[in-house]
């Protein structure tokens, strides 16, 4: 039997986005990662109050990261490296079963 935990959902502005407010480990071939969400869906930090520079990442499974924890994710290591505020508003592509 295996277990399944809905991590996208339909968002009618947006098409699709993770569901909010999620920590959990996810299936990834023969191996899994982690993955958090926000409030509202995203793969972000909470929101700051940052003076500075901030970068906002539109894009698809590449950009959201898939296959890797948050920190690993290239949106994170810019943050990091860059000292300012990725947000990270990518979502993994939605599989079509027909």
């Amino acid at each position: 039997m295996s277990n399944y935990r809905q991590i996208i959902q339909y968002d009618p502005n947006l098409g699709h986005k993770y569901v909010p407010n999620i920590h959990t480990r996810v299936k990834y071939g023969n191996d899994a990662y982690f993955i958090e969400t926000d409030s509202m869906g995203f793969r972000n930090s909470a929101f700051e109050d940052l003076a500075g520079k901030r970068i906002l990442l539109i894009g698809d499974s590449f950009a959201a990261g898939d296959g890797v924890e948050n920190e690993y994710r290239f949106s994170n290591i810019i943050q990091n490296r860059l000292d300012c505020q990725v947000i990270n508003l990518a979502v993994k592509q939605v599989e079509k079963k027909f």
